[in-house]
């Protein structure tokens, strides 16, 4: 072998060393996608523990009838099974779980998705609407809490006058935490209530406020995955500030906003609907997340919140919220919502 040949395979496998050391994943691109991997396996642990929950319910509704009446003994976790209580009118249908006390799903039914499917919002346990505090010095998350339903019909169509559901969750027989969820006819709106009923040794998780999480999958409905991502973001109004929210069209991965100050209503919007929380007195501050799914799946994006809820007295104290879950009509919110600048996240149909 000549002097020349012997230089050229050198420099070929100079080439080819620089070649790979310039193409190698960064650090950042490995997490990016260990962290993509992740969230496609996560999504499908809770789309088959979904299926396994609505098969569940399908089939607690249909062996449950009668009233539950006022819990009077301590709630013993290990007794308890999941069960879902519904709450519709002609506009929208709430599901409720006793695991957590929470909203579960939430269906509008004068909408489909782009496959003729009922178009539903957010379901399933990777829903959280959960409280966070210590209670006799022990931590709570109430979406691991198993509530009972007071007075209250696995299934209620609203038809002329308003109807309810009531959770509660007991530590004793004057000692106890409840939702509870009120729809009236031809309604997007579903109010709830907070009622702390002689929970005196109830303190905080952090800081003086109660911490509230609000998380979940906002699912794909409609045929372009892209497009839609480009219209599902979160949307937030601080009380002393303008509406702000999230660029959806960012490329960044997760997006996420800290208010230290007081906040009005926080939104998780698609690309024609949205799910709206406000409450009656403005929360504390809020730490809001807006994190993108991987594309081409079921899911656009997941949204988070970490919430303050002011209180001053646990042993009796109510605190008033309500819920939006609707279409993003401009004309309508604007009417409905325009004293607190709801219309002001619709930017097309003006």
């Amino acid at each position: 072998m000549d002097r020349n040949s012997v230089i050229g395979i050198v420099l070929i496998g100079a080439i080819f060393i620089l070649w790979f050391q310039l193409n190698k994943p960064s650090k950042e691109e490995i997490e990016l996608a260990q962290r993509r991997n992740d969230s496609i396996a996560n999504v499908e642990r809770e789309a088959q523990l979904r299926e396994q929950m609505l098969r569940d319910s399908t089939a607690s509704m249909q062996t449950t009838t009668g009233t539950i009446s006022s819990p009077t003994v301590i709630d013993t976790e290990a007794k308890r099974k999941n069960e879902f209580y519904s709450l519709e009118n002609e506009l929208i249908k709430l599901v409720v779980s006793t695991k957590g006390g929470r909203p579960y799903s939430v269906q509008l039914k004068e909408y489909q998705t782009f496959d003729s499917l009922p178009l539903v919002l957010f379901d399933g346990d990777s829903t959280i609407f959960e409280l966070n505090y210590y209670y006799n010095n022990k931590s709570e998350q109430t979406n691991n809490l198993f509530f009972s339903a007071v007075n209250t019909e696995p299934e209620q169509t609203v038809t002329s006058s308003i109807g309810s559901i009531t959770m509660r969750y007991s530590y004793s027989e004057n000692e106890y935490l409840e939702y509870v969820y009120t729809l009236a006819p031809d309604s997007y709106e579903v109010d709830m209530k907070i009622n702390m009923v002689g929970l005196s040794e109830l303190r905080p998780a952090q800081g003086n406020e109660l911490g509230l999480k609000w998380e979940f999958y906002s699912p794909k409905q409609e045929r372009g995955w892209k497009n839609e991502s480009f219209y599902t973001t979160a949307y937030f109004k601080p009380t002393n500030g303008d509406v702000d929210f999230f660029n959806a069209r960012s490329k960044k991965d997760v997006a996420e906003e800290y208010i230290p100050t007081a906040v009005d209503w926080i939104a998780y919007k698609d690309q024609f609907f949205s799910s709206v929380i406000m409450p009656k007195n403005p929360f504390a501050y809020a730490t809001i997340q807006s994190i993108a799914m991987p594309e081409d799946g079921k899911f656009i994006k997941q949204f988070r919140s970490e919430i303050g809820l002011k209180y001053t007295n646990p042993a009796n104290e109510s605190m008033d919220f309500a819920f939006y879950f609707g279409p993003n009509k401009f004309k309508f919110l604007r009417a409905e919502y325009g004293d607190i600048e709801l219309h002001n996240m619709v930017s097309v149909g003006r």
